[in-house]
Protein backbone atom coordinates (compact mmCIF):
# COMPACT_ATOMS: atom_id res chain seq x y z
CA UNK A 1 0.00 0.00 0.00
CA UNK A 2 1.56 3.70 -0.89
CA UNK A 3 0.85 6.16 1.49
CA UNK A 4 1.84 8.92 -0.46
CA UNK A 5 -0.75 10.03 -3.48
CA UNK A 6 -0.27 11.96 -6.36
CA UNK A 7 -1.71 15.13 -5.31
CA UNK A 8 -3.81 15.73 -8.98
CA UNK A 9 -5.52 12.41 -7.43
CA UNK A 10 -5.40 13.57 -3.53
CA UNK A 11 -6.99 16.50 -4.44
CA UNK A 12 -8.58 16.67 -7.62
CA UNK A 13 -6.08 19.05 -9.52
CA UNK A 14 -6.06 22.70 -7.89
CA UNK A 15 -4.37 24.63 -10.94
CA UNK A 16 -1.74 27.69 -10.21
CA UNK A 17 -4.44 30.09 -10.03
CA UNK A 18 -6.28 28.01 -7.43
CA UNK A 19 -3.38 27.73 -5.27
CA UNK A 20 -2.63 30.65 -5.40
CA UNK A 21 -5.77 31.68 -4.04
CA UNK A 22 -5.83 29.37 -1.62
CA UNK A 23 -2.26 30.38 -0.34
CA UNK A 24 -3.58 34.28 -0.24
CA UNK A 25 -6.85 33.73 1.02
CA UNK A 26 -5.29 31.97 3.84
CA UNK A 27 -2.25 34.71 4.54
CA UNK A 28 -5.31 37.16 4.94
CA UNK A 29 -7.33 35.05 6.99
CA UNK A 30 -4.27 33.44 9.42
CA UNK A 31 -3.25 37.14 10.17
CA UNK A 32 -6.60 38.89 10.93
CA UNK A 33 -6.78 40.12 14.47
CA UNK A 34 -8.83 37.93 16.80
CA UNK A 35 -9.21 35.18 14.99
CA UNK A 36 -9.35 31.91 16.65
CA UNK A 37 -6.48 29.97 14.48
CA UNK A 38 -4.08 32.62 13.74
CA UNK A 39 -0.51 32.19 12.09
CA UNK A 40 2.42 33.24 13.97
CA UNK A 41 5.03 35.78 12.18
CA UNK A 42 7.12 32.96 10.80
CA UNK A 43 4.18 31.01 9.71
CA UNK A 44 2.94 33.93 8.14
CA UNK A 45 5.96 35.43 6.54
CA UNK A 46 6.90 31.16 5.06
CA UNK A 47 3.28 31.33 3.42
CA UNK A 48 3.34 34.75 1.80
CA UNK A 49 7.03 33.68 0.26
CA UNK A 50 5.51 30.22 -1.07
CA UNK A 51 2.27 32.77 -1.95
CA UNK A 52 4.33 35.27 -3.92
CA UNK A 53 6.17 32.19 -6.11
CA UNK A 54 2.88 30.43 -7.14
CA UNK A 55 1.36 33.92 -7.79
CA UNK A 56 4.97 34.85 -9.82
CA UNK A 57 3.75 31.40 -11.38
CA UNK A 58 0.26 32.21 -11.95
CA UNK A 59 0.63 34.98 -14.03
CA UNK A 60 -2.43 36.85 -15.27
CA UNK A 61 -3.81 38.63 -12.50
CA UNK A 62 -1.66 36.77 -9.69
CA UNK A 63 1.46 38.93 -11.39
CA UNK A 64 0.37 41.83 -10.90
CA UNK A 65 2.02 42.57 -7.12
CA UNK A 66 5.01 40.97 -8.32
CA UNK A 67 5.23 43.02 -11.52
CA UNK A 68 4.68 46.03 -9.15
CA UNK A 69 7.49 44.89 -6.16
CA UNK A 70 10.25 44.30 -8.88
CA UNK A 71 9.18 47.42 -10.65
CA UNK A 72 10.12 49.26 -7.39
CA UNK A 73 13.14 46.91 -6.37
CA UNK A 74 14.63 48.19 -9.23
CA UNK A 75 13.59 51.90 -8.38
CA UNK A 76 16.16 51.15 -5.57
CA UNK A 77 18.68 49.10 -7.43
CA UNK A 78 19.25 51.59 -10.44
CA UNK A 79 19.59 54.74 -8.23
CA UNK A 80 22.72 56.40 -8.64
CA UNK A 81 22.99 58.43 -5.17
CA UNK A 82 22.96 54.93 -2.96
CA UNK A 83 25.87 53.42 -5.21
CA UNK A 84 26.24 49.88 -6.30
CA UNK A 85 22.93 48.24 -4.52
CA UNK A 86 22.48 45.08 -6.01
CA UNK A 87 19.28 42.88 -5.37
CA UNK A 88 21.76 40.55 -3.36
CA UNK A 89 22.12 43.33 -0.98
CA UNK A 90 18.36 43.97 -1.23
CA UNK A 91 17.76 40.39 -0.64
CA UNK A 92 20.33 40.25 2.84
CA UNK A 93 18.62 43.39 3.78
CA UNK A 94 14.86 42.39 3.86
CA UNK A 95 16.30 39.37 5.54
CA UNK A 96 17.95 41.10 7.86
CA UNK A 97 15.19 43.29 8.64
CA UNK A 98 12.47 40.59 9.59
CA UNK A 99 14.91 39.08 11.91
CA UNK A 100 15.67 41.83 13.65
CA UNK A 101 12.30 44.12 13.61
CA UNK A 102 9.25 42.92 15.35
CA UNK A 103 6.40 42.62 13.38
CA UNK A 104 3.21 41.53 13.12
CA UNK A 105 2.30 38.87 11.05
CA UNK A 106 0.75 40.88 8.54
CA UNK A 107 3.39 43.04 8.15
CA UNK A 108 5.22 39.36 7.42
CA UNK A 109 2.96 38.76 5.03
CA UNK A 110 4.11 41.61 3.39
CA UNK A 111 7.42 41.21 3.62
CA UNK A 112 7.01 37.68 2.33
CA UNK A 113 5.95 38.86 -1.09
CA UNK A 114 8.54 41.30 -1.66
CA UNK A 115 11.22 38.92 -1.07
CA UNK A 116 9.61 36.15 -3.20
CA UNK A 117 10.08 38.99 -6.23
CA UNK A 118 13.54 40.09 -4.52
CA UNK A 119 14.67 36.48 -4.18
CA UNK A 120 13.72 35.25 -7.91
CA UNK A 121 15.62 38.64 -9.13
CA UNK A 122 18.41 38.29 -7.38
CA UNK A 123 19.79 34.87 -8.72
CA UNK A 124 22.50 32.42 -7.42
CA UNK A 125 21.19 30.10 -3.85
CA UNK A 126 18.41 33.28 -3.70
CA UNK A 127 16.66 32.20 -6.81
CA UNK A 128 17.10 28.82 -6.05
CA UNK A 129 15.00 28.70 -2.65
CA UNK A 130 12.14 30.47 -4.81
CA UNK A 131 12.85 27.55 -7.54
CA UNK A 132 12.11 24.40 -4.75
CA UNK A 133 9.07 26.41 -4.33
CA UNK A 134 7.62 26.87 -7.27
CA UNK A 135 8.63 22.95 -8.13
CA UNK A 136 7.01 22.06 -4.86
CA UNK A 137 3.75 24.08 -5.68
CA UNK A 138 3.29 22.58 -9.15
CA UNK A 139 3.30 19.17 -7.48
CA UNK A 140 0.27 20.32 -5.74
CA UNK A 141 -1.72 22.36 -8.05
CA UNK A 142 -1.12 19.83 -11.26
Amino acid sequence: MYIAADSAVFVGGLGAGGLALILVVAAILGTRKGGDHGLGGGAALALALVAGVVAMGAGKIWGAPDDLISRALKGIVGVDALGEVTYAAVSILLVLVVYFVRWSPRARVWFGLVMATAFSLTGGIWAEATSVIADLAVGVAV
